[in-house]
């Protein structure tokens, strides 16, 4: 029979929201990416960022630009000494 490690390892859910940046003369994309706990704080933050990256764009003088911000459930493992 095995013995169980001290460490419990669980899967927890966590939120990712992704920011994608594309500029007509520059390659590639541009990505940021934060983690966030819930659903809602991850909306929440996919709100700012949309303001965010297109007040950037207005004070950088980027008339042409697309961007998407995405919230993605994912889960991962979280080990926790409990």
């Amino acid at each position: 029979m095995k013995q169980e490690n001290a460490t419990s390892i669980r899967m927890i859910k966590i939120w990712v929201l992704f920011v994608f940046l594309s500029l007509p003369n520059s390659p590639g994309i541009k990505h940021i990416s934060e983690i966030t706990f819930s659903e809602q704080e991850c909306l929440m933050k996919k709100e700012l960022k949309s303001v965010y990256t297109e007040q950037w764009a207005l004070q950088n003088n980027i008339e042409q630009f697309y961007y998407e911000v995405k919230c993605v459930e994912t889960m991962m493992f979280n080990n926790i000494n409990t």
